[in-house]
């Protein structure tokens, strides 16, 4: 298991893929994380913390054989590069394990900034395919404060997905990133 700190109020939370219809695997969405979702948010707290390129996700994955960057542990590479930047309240590290446009980096950032502690757990899933993609679903707690000082409890999915080496494929498309990530308030 994985850990990292975050502090939150209840919320429901859709990081991506929001607008796309859900499938078999994945859940229903949560509200989605934007410029409305960071309307009520609390004061920023101090300023994020640098990249930490030692533990990005391509630098873990790119210790992997080729064969385990496509399976679980490329997925869980990127899973504890995520649980590490929370923890360490670098909300923009965060952002990257995402496959999102980069505009839509500072409502994520400034979405996360109402906590002050974050603890994050993440169970280990299995990699399920499904339509040309691979899939990693990762049920997923986070607890801590908010920065108002009160408790949270977040439970949900991380979503992750790959192209399954479909012909054509991008680099970017072959590589793990979180799809989606929907918590809810426990």
């Amino acid at each position: 298991m994985m850990k990292a700190i975050v502090a939150a109020a209840t919320i429901s939370l859709c990081v991506t893929g929001c607008e796309s219809a859900p499938d078999e695997r994945q859940p229903d969405r949560g509200a989605s994380v934007g410029a409305d979702a960071t309307a009520s948010a609390s004061p920023k707290p101090p300023s994020l913390d640098p990249p930490d390129t030692e533990n990005d996700a391509s630098t873990l994955t790119n210790a992997l054989s080729p064969e385990a960057a496509k399976g679980e542990q490329g997925a869980r590479a990127v899973l504890a590069v995520w649980t590490q930047a929370l923890e360490n309240r670098n909300f923009a590290r965060a952002w990257e394990q995402f496959h999102n446009p980069p505009a839509a980096r500072d409502a994520y950032v400034a979405w996360w900034q109402r906590y002050r502690t974050l603890d994050v757990t993440v169970e280990d899933a299995r990699v399920e395919g499904a339509a040309g993609s691979l899939y990693y679903a990762a049920p997923t707690t986070i607890t801590g404060t908010t920065t108002s000082g009160e408790p949270f409890r977040l439970e949900g999915q991380v979503i992750l997905r790959r192209v399954n080496d479909v012909p054509g494929a991008t680099a970017a498309q072959l590589r793990w990133h979180i799809d989606s990530a929907v918590l809810k308030e426990a």
